[in-house]
């Protein structure tokens, strides 16, 4: 198994910002929506704990990623927007419909959104 050198123990107290260094801010804003959709509590806590001030997540959209929708008032964008609907897509039915998929990739790295392609 690979090894993170500057993640081993003892842990800094920069650690959460070597952590959100790895990861793109989109997916860091869209993590807890997934642990909250799959119940994985542990994993939100560590998402909120360590990304959510770093992300720039207000309370309204801490709330909406746990129980909301991409529908709350907090998303401004509609790019905040369409990451969330895309999770909700994976996560209900395993798949991304093709309208869902080009709205993304008008608003999200073509990346994300081909992540479903088939």
């Amino acid at each position: 198994m690979a090894r993170i050198p500057a993640l081993e123990p003892p842990f800094t107290p920069d650690v959460g910002a070597q952590l959100a260094t790895m990861m793109p801010a989109g997916m860091r804003r869209v993590s807890p929506h997934t642990c909250a959709r799959c119940g994985y509590e542990y994993g939100w806590g560590v998402h909120v704990m360590v990304f959510a001030d770093r992300s720039g997540l207000t309370p309204a959209e801490i709330t909406s990623l746990t129980c909301g929708s991409p529908d709350d008032p907090c998303w401004t964008t509609g790019r905040e927007a369409m990451m969330i609907r895309m999770v909700d897509a994976l996560h209900d039915s395993s798949d991304v419909n093709d309208e869902l998929r080009r709205g993304a990739r008008e608003l999200v790295d073509e990346r994300f959104a081909d992540v479903t392609a088939g």
